[in-house]
Formats: C-alpha cells, structure tokens, sequence
C-alpha cells in the first residue's frame, strides 16, 4: 500500500496500463475515453500493488511463478507470456530497469537453491 507518488512510477516501470498509442490533445474522444492509463483509477489517493510468489517446485527442479496484482485485480506483467510469470524471467526482464544486482541485494548465492523462507 503506498501514495499515488509512489505507485505511480512504480506502475510506469513495470509498464502496466501502458497505451498503445499515445494521447495527444486532437486524439479522438473515443480514444480518449478507452485510454488504459487513467491516474484516477490507477491510485486515486492511495493503492496497492503486490507480487505474490508461488513455489511450484517438484523434485530437484525449482520452479517459483510470481502473478501481478495491482489493488486487487490481477494483472500480466508486460513483458511475460503468461500471468504467472517466471520468477528468472521476471528478474531478466527488468534487471536494466531497477540497476541492481539481484543475488547480491537479496544474499542468494544460488537462486535455484534458496530457501524462499528464509530470504
């Protein structure tokens, strides 16, 4: 949960609600009207956005799927293929963008073999 402040940027880096085309001030009002990023519906005053991280692992093979909420609804990161979406995936997608090192920010040696309850 957070200010509209800090969700907004939030939201804009993950590129959620983005548009596919921009809006300019003679874009059509139908155009207008059907625009995905809305700031009053996106944090009015407060919202909340979440990542919820799922360990689908099976034997020796790690699997941990994370799935995009933003106040309460759920939503497809961008640049993933599928709503649940890879956790090594999500990491390469937008490791450029945040401009830190992973492993080292969270102190996993071996994201393969982390223990999630622990970190």
């Amino acid at each position: 949960f957070a200010h509209a402040e800090t969700i907004i940027p939030f939201i804009t880096l993950l590129g959620l609600l983005r548009d596919p085309v921009p809006i300019y001030a003679n874009s059509s009002s139908q155009t207008i009207s059907n625009r995905l990023w809305r700031t009053s519906v996106i944090s009015t005053f407060t919202a909340n956005t979440k990542m919820l991280l799922y360990n689908c692992s099976q034997g020796s093979s790690p699997l941990f799927l994370v799935k995009l909420m933003h106040n309460e609804k759920e939503y497809q990161f961008p640049k993933c293929q599928k709503m649940y979406c890879d956790l090594q995936e999500l990491i390469a997608i937008y490791s450029d963008e945040i401009g830190y090192d992973f492993n080292e920010l969270c102190q996993a040696r071996d994201i393969q073999t982390t223990d999630w309850k622990t970190v």
